[in-house]
């Protein structure tokens, strides 16, 4: 069965207060849906799904700029990204996004 998308807000947290789960789909702030959240537990897996979706969502935008930012994100020994990163992807993906500059090499 499809789950209907959720919201959201810009510290990961699902605005209706439920917890989140495997399989679970949101929406983005540009109005896309994010790809289910994993199965696994271990936070290595919620850390690449953060770094693939935050990159697809700016890819659809056309903010190349943060696309390869947040594509060649690595991740910490631990499997946890950095904080500055983590917080900076989920504020792009569920809170502010900047607007997007077309590149002066593009015509």
């Amino acid at each position: 069965m499809k789950r209907q998308p959720r919201h959201a807000n810009e510290e990961g947290r699902a605005v209706d207060g439920k917890p989140i789960i495997p399989g679970d789909v949101f929406y983005t702030r540009s109005g896309g849906v994010t790809s289910p959240y994993p199965k696994q537990k271990r936070e290595k897996y919620s850390s690449e799904w953060l770094i693939v979706n935050a990159s697809d969502e700016a890819r659809r935008r056309g903010d190349t700029w943060n696309a390869r930012i947040f594509s060649n994100e690595t991740l910490l020994s631990d499997g946890r990204l950095p904080n500055a990163s983590r917080e900076s992807m989920l504020m792009y993906l569920f809170g502010e996004q900047p607007a997007v500059v077309k590149s002066i090499f593009e015509s």
